[in-house]
Parts: C-alpha cells; structure tokens; sequence
C-alpha cells in the first residue's frame, strides 16, 4: 500500500511538472498571439495607407496637366526668373576681334517703317560676325541706327549678309572627317 501512495506522489509531481510545461506553453502561445496580432494591425494600416497613395497617383495620372497644381509648394520659394541687377550674375561680351576680314557698311532705311515718315541718324554701330566652325571670316558691320522724326521710333538698318546654312564636311583637329 505503500507502494501505491508512493505511485500516486510520483504520477502527482509528473502531472504538477506537465501542468506547468502545459501553462509555459499556452502563455507563450498567447504572448506570441498578442504580437501577430499588433504585426496585423500595423501591416492592415500599411496596406490602407499604400492604396490611398495609389489611388491618388492614379487620380493624378488621368488628370489634364494645365490647370492642377504639381503638389505641395515649398515654404520659402525663391521668386522665378533671372534676378535684376548685381544678382542677375557675372556679365559677359565676347572679346572685338583682332582682325577683320570684310567690311559691310550697312545702309539707312529711307523711311519709318510704321508711319513713313522721315529718319534722321543718331549714331553708327558697329556688329561683329564671325564664322564659328571655321574662325577664318571675321566681318564688321557698320549699322546705322535712326529714330523717325514723326513717331519717334528707333529703327535700325537691316542687310541681307548671312552666313552659310550648312558647312559640308570639316575636318575636326584630330584630322578625322565628321
């Protein structure tokens, strides 16, 4: 009978430590539960948040162009354009010739273009034409430049010289043909 009370003590332990394996077991399980749960929380608030945003990237898309606007503005834009004066940037001229191949002098309109009325002269202006592929024309003009005494318009002699549309094949430095 001992023996037996022994049995019982022993199957009693064993089921107090498989008790406990089972309770480990099932609070782990609820613990792991609790995080798939968050996990699918915050992944079903991914997924609406990234539908919203294709949905409006596809609004966007079948929209005309002209009369919506780009998005958000930035806060502290700068004004669009060149900036007047000192900030517009360093100024730059080409250099005048050192040599000048032919010379042009331009003649005066006879009359006003827009009333036709008599020009008088103010000044003569001189304009620099130089071929760019070749550098070896260099032509100076000599412009008059006329204000109409009825309207007081400036007008500006005009010619007919122009260089060559197209150059036919150069040779480039290297002596290859282009």
């Amino acid at each position: 009978m001992f023996s037996k009370a022994i049995n019982a003590v022993r199957r009693i332990r064993e089921l107090v430590r498989e008790l406990r394996g089972v309770r480990e077991e099932r609070d782990q399980a609820q613990r792991e539960k609790a995080r798939l749960e968050q996990e699918n929380q915050r992944l079903r608030e991914e997924i609406d948040k990234l539908k919203k945003e294709l949905e409006a990237v596809q609004r966007a898309a079948r929209r005309q162009a002209a009369p919506f606007s780009r998005g958000k503005r930035k806060k502290n834009a700068k004004a669009p354009g060149r900036k007047p004066g000192a900030k517009y940037g360093k100024q730059y001229n080409r250099p005048i010739p050192d040599h000048v191949d032919e010379e042009i002098s331009v003649a005066a309109p006879e009359k006003c273009p827009r009333c036709g009325g008599p020009l008088t002269i103010e000044r003569m202006e001189e304009q620099y034409q130089e071929e760019i592929i070749r550098r070896t024309k260099v032509r100076r003009f000599h412009i008059p430049i006329c204000r109409c005494a009825c309207c007081e318009q400036r007008v500006q002699g005009g010619t007919r010289c122009k260089p060559p549309m197209r150059w036919g094949r150069q040779r480039c430095k290297w002596g290859q043909r282009r």
